[in-house]
């Protein structure tokens, strides 16, 4: 079992779709958002918190497996300013998580982004401690942070997809990337002499290739649960589609709120994904906290697929997958 350090966890998506990949569990996770911390507290009631990554001694922190986040991405997504990852900038917290991993010095490492990642502005600086350009070009973020991980000792592979290449009913395009100790031993499939197992990959949807393998979107459902009924023609099909996925009908798209009919929190929990309840059933939330969490968080199915792929390029293999089918599994 391995033993996950959760940084920028918010509302765990990410910790949900690497447990649901490999067998592993939270030991504990870094989260100040005052909401999201109130659901960590509802759902983990035993997983300790320890706050602000930015005043964590991590020399105190207990060991892990895995260290896994999304930092936060207002600064590297195109629907932001593009600052890039820099000293002062949200999206500048990787520097944390790389304190984090130079000190504990986890197996694996886990971090999921937006796709802006791969062309937002970065600077050139190992670990912190250079600053410049490369041939007077100025390196992504993205490579600012493969950089960073190689001068840690990770090797790192990645694959960038969209939520709704497995199925659900929106894009929401994110890369993840999986560093692993590159003095790990190696895997069986190193002793077999299967190095491309540990190539380095990006998936996209212009190639929609992995590893030689087509990456193919959820095949339409023919029907659907009775919640697809509630939408026209043109979208039910792909809300028949989730509703097979998940195993869920979808809710009412609509809710009274004060004598009012608003849009239904519930959708989006099911659109994300989560069980139901999962944020809406937590005391206290207001509906405006609970769309905000939502919409900042990890769809747990896409990260649980595309991390089983890249766990199987290391030395850790995957969970057995519960679908034989492969619904849902777009990259499997």
């Amino acid at each position: 079992m391995l033993r996950i350090g959760s940084l920028f966890t918010g509302i765990a998506g990410l910790d949900l779709g690497l447990a649901a990949a490999v067998e592993a569990e939270t030991a504990w996770c870094a989260e100040n958002d005052s909401r999201a911390s109130m659901v960590l507290a509802h759902r983990f009631p035993e997983v300790p918190n320890l706050g602000n990554v930015r005043e964590i001694d991590w020399a105190g922190a207990e060991p892990v497996d895995v260290i896994a986040g999304g930092f936060p991405c207002q600064d590297v997504s195109v629907a932001g300013a593009r600052a890039g990852i820099a000293e002062g900038t949200r999206s500048g917290l990787w520097g944390e998580m790389v304190r984090a991993v130079e000190a504990l010095r986890p197996g694996f490492v886990v971090i999921e982004n937006v796709r802006g990642l791969l062309s937002a502005d970065g600077h050139v600086r190992v670990m912190g401690r250079a600053e410049g350009t490369v041939d007077g070009r100025r390196p992504s973020a993205f490579q600012v942070l493969v950089a960073d991980l190689a001068a840690l000792g990770y090797d790192a592979q990645w694959i960038c997809l969209g939520a709704d290449e497995f199925g659900a009913p929106h894009r929401r395009e994110r890369i993840f990337v999986l560093g692993r100790d590159r003095s790990r031993p190696a895997s069986a499939a190193d002793a077999d002499g299967d190095t491309e197992r540990h190539e380095p990959v990006l998936v996209d949807r212009a190639t929609r290739q992995v590893a030689g393998g087509k990456a193919d979107a959820v095949p339409a459902a023919v029907g659907g649960g009775s919640g697809s009924g509630f939408w026209p023609g043109r979208y039910r099909d792909t809300i028949a589609q989730w509703e097979r996925v998940i195993g869920r009908p979808a809710p009412d798209p609509s809710a009274v709120l004060r004598g009012k009919r608003v849009l239904n929190p519930r959708l989006i929990e099911w659109m994300m994904g989560f069980g139901d309840g999962w944020v809406t059933d937590v005391p206290g939330l207001s509906q405006t906290a609970q769309f905000r969490l939502l919409g900042n968080s990890v769809v747990p199915l896409q990260a649980e697929t595309i991390l089983r792929r890249l766990f199987r390029w290391s030395a850790i293999d995957p969970k057995p997958h519960p679908d034989p089918e492969g619904v849902g599994g777009g990259v499997e």
